[in-house]
């Protein structure tokens, strides 16, 4: 592995680079824990998948060498294509991005969590944010061998960025694409745009997009928006594929069902804001399941989709009429 320091003040011609070669010490075994973390996390809003913008880009090289590349033979191209990717990254960093420590490491990963029971070659890069009296410590002799790599770098379950290239499914993560991209809280361009990659969001995420469009649509067509039966319409997403995972063909047959007319791939795209229809995949298993109606911004109702028939709604030009129907009532007043 490489590392370098990171910084929206630091000029690439001032960023140091050093590197680790061979088997990991069981003293940086804290960076497999990193690793690991990016490669089990969850199809959730934290992480997101990239496509390169286009094939063969430097970055896509870059990092290509750096996965490939055997070390003990060739050392200088995997420092050479880290130190460009470490450099792009702090050249596209955010003015108020927090410093840190950029590691670029090659590895191989093998697992029951995985759909399969290959070894993959990866690389991940990871952005350690470090506060200055961590950084300098590092800086002193750069010689991370001999730190206390416990005392200066969070835990795992602390990270903050972090991707794996290229992306390896595994239980919770069954999506396609070239690049796995995990970031805590919130999501910074620089960090995909460094590399050339649109990213798409989570299933969850995709999905509530497209139902949303697809309500749209269908109250441009009948009058009426989406309603509970419509939500159980589009889990039936679900009987359409064998993999788990749909894509912009699947998702129109059954947006033409809700809507009431056929709705193409491109009309959808073009809803949806998505340049390449084929980009879209949403993983079943994560499809939504609540209902939410909100009434002049005042009332909300919000229920499972399984009770859609507890659930009327009827829209009309004299106004919204929702009407719940049930065999028991409890009542609570809330604090303000």
């Amino acid at each position: 592995m490489t590392y370098s320091p990171v910084s929206p003040d630091l000029d690439n011609a001032n960023q140091w680079k050093e590197s680790v070669g061979g088997d990991i010490d069981e003293d940086l075994e804290l960076f497999e824990r990193y690793i690991q973390q990016v490669v089990v996390k969850t199809d959730i809003a934290d992480v997101t998948r990239g496509d390169f913008i286009t094939s063969d880009t430097d970055s896509e090289e870059w990092l290509e060498t750096t996965r490939t590349t055997d070390f003990e033979y060739s050392p200088d191209d995997f420092e050479d294509a880290s130190k460009s990717l470490a450099e792009e990254l702090n050249s596209q960093i955010h003015p108020r991005a927090n410093d840190g420590v950029l590691f670029i490491i090659q590895a191989t990963i093998s697992g029951e969590i995985l759909l399969d029971d290959d070894e993959h070659q990866i690389v991940s890069i990871l952005k350690l944010d470090l506060v200055e009296e961590q950084r300098l410590k590092l800086a002193d002799d750069r010689g991370i061998e001999e730190l206390d790599l416990e005392d200066i770098f969070p835990e795992p379950k602390e990270l903050q960025k972090g991707l794996v290239y290229p992306i390896v499914q595994s239980e919770g993560y069954r999506l396609p694409g070239d690049v796995k991209f995990y970031q805590s809280g919130s999501v910074s361009d620089y960090f995909h745009e460094f590399l050339q990659c649109d990213i798409e969001e989570g299933s969850l995420e995709q999905a509530k997009n497209v139902f949303e469009v697809v309500s749209e649509l269908k109250k441009e067509h009948t009058g009426q928006s989406a309603d509970g039966a419509d939500t159980s319409r589009f889990r039936d997403l679900k009987d359409r594929t064998d993999s788990g995972i749909v894509g912009i063909d699947e998702v129109t047959d059954v947006a033409s069902d809700i809507v009431g007319r056929e709705v193409s791939r491109d009309e959808l795209a073009d809803r949806l804001g998505v340049d390449n229809p084929d980009s879209l995949a949403i993983d079943t298993e994560n499809l939504p399941s609540t209902v939410k109606y909100e009434v002049d911004k005042q009332i909300r109702v919000r229920f499972p989709s399984t009770a859609e028939d507890m659930v009327e709604k009827e829209e009309s030009g004299d106004g919204v009429t929702v009407t719940i129907r049930g065999t028991e009532l409890d009542t609570e007043v809330l604090d303000n």
